[in-house]
This record gives C-alpha cells, sequence and structure tokens, in this order.
C-alpha cells in the first residue's frame, strides 16, 4: 500500500514538474516574441534565407562554419516602412573573386521617379546604405574552396514611406511549383491581412529550390493570366527579377501594358524573384508564376576518356590518375557551359605525374582582339594551389605526351566551373570526331557565332592529320589549330 502510495507520489510529482517546465517555455517564448515587436530585432543564425522584418536585425550564415559548395541564399528584408537601409558586413570569411554576398535595392533613375533594381556586392568590413524599405541579400559560393561563413547587421533608417501600401513576402525552396493570385489571396485571407479600399499591394516571391545540384530554373508566366490592360502598367504590374545577384542590373522582366517582355525563359543561377504590384487591392488584379528546377547539364565528369565534348556548368576530367599513360597521347576535350549566360571559367589543376618539361596539358580559349576580330590564346597548366580565372564561354584542353617516356608517368586531375559575369557571352558550337578519315559538312548559317570542329584520329604513332578542303573560299574566315601550342594557318582548298 505504501509502495503504492509512493508510486502515486512520484508520478503526480513528475507531471507538475513537466508543466513546470512548459510554462517557463511558454513563459520564455512570450518574452523573446515581445522583445522583438518591441525592439524591432529579427535574428537569423545558419538559414539560407528566410523572410526578415522588423527595424533592425542581423544574419549570420555558417559563421566559423565552413559553408559548402553551390549555395544559393536569399533573405527578403524590409526595415517596416523606412526609408534607407543600412546593412554592416561586419565579420566573416568568402573565398575572394568567387564567393560573394549582393544585396539588391530599388533606386530611382531620374527626375521623373522611375526606378530600377540594381545589385552590389558588398566587401567585409564595409557599410552600405541603400534605398528602403525593402531589399534583397543574396549569398553565392561557387563549386570549390570554403570558408568560413559571414555575419552581416542591418537598420532601417529616415522617414516611413509607402505606409498606405500592404507587403506581403514569400519564400519557395520547392523543386517545383507554382504561385498565383488564387493562392495569394487564400494565404491573405489565413493572415486576416485587412485589404481596405485605396490601399497598394506589393508582393514579393523569392524562388530558390534548396537542391544544391540544380543550377538554373525554367521559369513559365502566363499572360492570359495577368489579366493585361493595353497602355495601362499601374493596375497591373508583374516584374520578375532574373540573374539579379550576379549581374549588376540583371534582367527585369516586365508584364504591363497588355504583354510580357518575356513570358517563358530560364534563370542561369537558381534563383529569381517575381514582384507583383497592384495600385489597388480592389481591382482583381491577377497573375500567375509557374517554375521547374533543372539539374541536367549542371556537373559532368569525365575519367579516362581520351577527349571529348563535355556540357556542364561544373566538372572535373580525371585521365589516368595513378595509372601510366602511353606514348604520343593526344586528347583533347571542348568544354561548354550547360547555361547559356557564361563567359568566364575557373580551372584548377589538382595533380598530375607527368614526364617533366616533355609532357603537359594545356588549354586555349578565344580573345577578342581591338580591331574586332577573334584568336586563340594557349595557357600551359600547371600544379599549384591558386585556381586559373579566364575570360571564356567555351575552351579546349589537349593533354599531350611525346614519343618516349622515361619512368613512371601517370595522367591528372583537374576541376573547372564556369561563371556568369557582367560580359555578353559569344555564342558557340563545336563538333567531334575520332575518325581516321572522313568527309564532314559544315554549317556557318548564324552570323555572329564561332563554329569550331575537332578532328581527333586515336593515333599513337605520332602520325599527322591532313586536311583538305573543296569551298574554304566561300565559307569566310576559316583557320586550322594544327597544335594547341599555337600555330593556326588558313584553310585553303
Amino acid at each position: 500500500m505504501l509502495m503504492a502510495s509512493l508510486a502515486n507520489f512520484t508520478a503526480l510529482l513528475e507531471q507538475a514538474v513537466a508543466a513546470e517546465k512548459a510554462a517557463r517555455s511558454n513563459l520564455q517564448n512570450f518574452v523573446n516574441t515581445m522583445k522583438e515587436q518591441i525592439t524591432g530585432v529579427r535574428q537569423a543564425e545558419d538559414k539560407c534565407g528566410e523572410v526578415m522584418v522588423s527595424q533592425t536585425g542581423k544574419i549570420s550564415y555558417r559563421l566559423n562554419n565552413y559553408y559548402q559548395n553551390h549555395v544559393r541564399c536569399v533573405w527578403t528584408v524590409r526595415a517596416n516602412y523606412r526609408s534607407k537601409i543600412k546593412v554592416a558586413f561586419n565579420s566573416g570569411g568568402l573565398e575572394e573573386d568567387y564567393d560573394f554576398i549582393a544585396v539588391t535595392a530599388l533606386i530611382h533613375k531620374n527626375e521623373a521617379f522611375e526606378t530600377e533594381w540594381v545589385t552590389k556586392r558588398i566587401q567585409p568590413g564595409q557599410t552600405n546604405i541603400f534605398e528602403g524599405p525593402l531589399i534583397f541579400i543574396s549569398f553565392v559560393s561557387d563549386g570549390s574552396i570554403q570558408k568560413e561563413g559571414f555575419q552581416l547587421e542591418y537598420e532601417g533608417m529616415g522617414t516611413n514611406i509607402n505606409t498606405k501600401t500592404i507587403y506581403q513576402h514569400y519564400h519557395f525552396t520547392d523543386w517545383t511549383g507554382q504561385f498565383d493570385s488564387a493562392n495569394l489571396s487564400e494565404s491573405l485571407q489565413q493572415n486576416n491581412v485587412n485589404l481596405e479600399d485605396g490601399m497598394s499591394l506589393k508582393v514579393t516571391a523569392v524562388i530558390n529550390p534548396s537542391v544544391w545540384s540544380t543550377q538554373k530554373l525554367q521559369v513559365s508566366i502566363p499572360e492570359s493570366r495577368l489579366d493585361l490592360r493595353p497602355d495601362e502598367c499601374t493596375t497591373t504590374n508583374l516584374a520578375i527579377l532574373n540573374d539579379f545577384a550576379i549581374k549588376s542590373h540583371g534582367t527585369s522582366n516586365s508584364c504591363c501594358a497588355g504583354t510580357c517582355e518575356v513570358s517563358s525563359f530560364e534563370t542561369a543561377n537558381r534563383m529569381m524573384v517575381g514582384i507583383f504590384t497592384s495600385s489597388d487591392v480592389s481591382d482583381g488584379s491577377q497573375f500567375e508564376i509557374n517554375w521547374t528546377a533543372d539539374s541536367s547539364n549542371a556537373e559532368v565528369t569525365s575519367s579516362d576518356t581520351c577527349g571529348g565534348i563535355l556540357v556542364g556548368d561544373y566538372g572535373k576530367i580525371e585521365y589516368k590518375v595513378e595509372k601510366i599513360y602511353e606514348n604520343n597521347e593526344r586528347c583533347l576535350w571542348a568544354i561548354k557551359p550547360g547555361t547559356s549566360g557564361a563567359i568566364e571559367v575557373k580551372l584548377q589543376l589538382l595533380q598530375d605525374g607527368f614526364e617533366f618539361k616533355y609532357d603537359y596539358v594545356s588549354l586555349f580559349h578565344t580573345i577578342s582582339n581591338d580591331n574586332g576580330s577573334s584568336s586563340m590564346e594557349t595557357i600551359f597548366l600547371y600544379k599549384s594551389g591558386d585556381p586559373l580565372r579566364i575570360p571564356a564561354s567555351l575552351l579546349f584542353l589537349e593533354f599531350y605526351s611525346d614519343s618516349a617516356t622515361f619512368g613512371q608517368a601517370t595522367g591528372f586531375e583537374l576541376i573547372w566551373e564556369f561563371i556568369i559575369t557582367e560580359r555578353t557571352a559569344v555564342p558557340a558550337d563545336v563538333g567531334y570526331t575520332t575518325e581516321g578519315s572522313g568527309n564532314e559538312q559544315l554549317s556557318c548559317s548564324t552570323k555572329d557565332k564561332l563554329h569550331f570542329y575537332i578532328i581527333s584520329p586515336p593515333y599513337l604513332d605520332g602520325s599527322p592529320v591532313i586536311l583538305g578542303s573543296d569551298d574554304a573560299a566561300s565559307s569566310g574566315n576559316v583557320s586550322v589549330f594544327g597544335s594547341l601550342r599555337g600555330s593556326v594557318s588558313k584553310l585553303d582548298k
């Protein structure tokens, strides 16, 4: 009897302790909530993007911890209704020139109050002031060399503006999805948002799939769902910020006056922002955005294959690593980005066991001359701690071994990644054959486009390749690169 009473007492005591812990937890949550409302402070730690609406705030991502490769994070920051936002990059370390933090803000272009979204990359130790009350902060890392994260602080400044605007902010990380005016109406009702006549509405939708193997988004905007009105942009306006974190102005595809500038497109960096504006919430304006993440042509790896065409935004070539290669090997790879618009490439030779001074890996790529013509530049690659960065939207890599190898010479490992910049890429096509003989008809019908054709027979005896042409004179500018060591000749009949 005594033991049963003691057991009941123990159970009641445990329930009381659990209830006290729950009460303390609820009280702490209440205090934290009230503190945030009173002080207007928001903190985000190690979240790869979110919505932050507060007078002041702090963003900390992987600080003192190594972040991963191919990270794409976007934070929507609104300093309530303040006209200015101060952003301070207080601490952290990023891979210089390759990983970066960018702030995208709306600026006034002229006295007529025309606006555009402009992006600026910020540096450690800097403090910058942007137009408010809304900005987007992005973090982008490439495919190699991780650093130890960062911490930012922001603060709303100046007077209150746009106080008659109802803001709604959304983040989508799904692989595929749709966001339209019906979803928005349902969300407004669930959040008890009071839509009064005469109030304007501004909705932001960040689309950023959390699949890091993905490099781009396929986006479509059905014009039939927009209720666009001819010669009237103030009633219905859908703007799309594409590549906004990469380029200073990015691409702003606006939909108004009866049409969209671009109703179907792809992003080059796995994230975009849709901004829907309605001058009157009661006008029934509609919109629809559809997206699908595309992981094709993101990463590509070539293992022990002597040459070929590689299409991918980043990748690796492993050729006879820790294996003995043959004499007189001639391997040639053409490498193209999987996403349109890439204009630079980061490349690094990780290891090699070549016969010193005789066998090598080299690359060549087109360069633009001052007179508007193009020529080829050849660069020999050496194993080092620093990656090489060159302007190229298409590059060629050659592995060369001479006729006599002394010792146990082994192959190499190399990585690359294409980088999108402010410059415009020259489109290029490339073909490839390993046949010992043949005939190929090449078409150069596209103006202002480079066309390449690689002829690489698998000879191991140093035999030359003999070329002839039936009608080279009518083909315009046709050149032959007989060796990647710089020799160039005109292809005649």
